[in-house]
């Protein structure tokens, strides 16, 4: 009887350790390059890695599930667990179609030799420059993309940082 026992409980946790397995592997790109940090999920679940810098990665899976991996630049690719050691290769396409760029700066404003951004304000414009008050204000209205604190002193001066 406890021979029984004994088979019945190798046979049980037997199964829950295969139950409970976990796939490695490593993502590559067509040209066998390995992928650092490509994205490894097991579908369905919130299970997920993220494959280390020689591309490997460790997921608890087990036979038959289905894996989602993904890059950025890469197809996204589903694919069937059928071993416990996976080589995955990814195939480059996606590709962006349409790319915006929005300036906000005048050429003739911009000292483009200077390793720092530096703006030239044309004197005769802060003079033209209506209702604002202070220079706080003036260089805010004329350079949007200037910022400052004010800091007002005990003796009623203020400090522009």
């Amino acid at each position: 009887m406890k021979q029984h026992y004994l088979v019945i409980l190798v046979l049980v946790f037997g199964a829950i350790g295969i139950a409970n397995g976990q796939i490695s592997g490593t993502v590559t790109d067509d040209q066998g390059v390995p992928l650092v940090g490509a994205s490894v999920v097991k579908k369905g679940t919130s299970v997920g890695t993220t494959t280390d810098f020689d591309g490997k990665f460790i997921i608890d899976a087990i036979l038959g599930d289905r894996l989602m991996v993904s890059f950025i630049g890469y197809e996204p690719l589903e694919v069937l667990v059928n071993s416990t050691i996976m080589n995955i290769t990814l195939v480059s396409g996606l590709e962006l179609s349409e790319v915006i760029i929005t300036g906000s700066r005048n050429p003739n404003r911009v000292a483009t030799e200077s390793t720092v951004p530096v703006d030239v304000i044309d004197v005769k414009e802060l003079a033209s420059v209506g209702p604002q008050v202070n220079l706080n204000q003036i260089l805010n209205y004329v350079a949007p993309s200037f910022t400052s604190n004010t800091q007002t002193i005990s003796d009623g001066t203020d400090h522009i940082d």
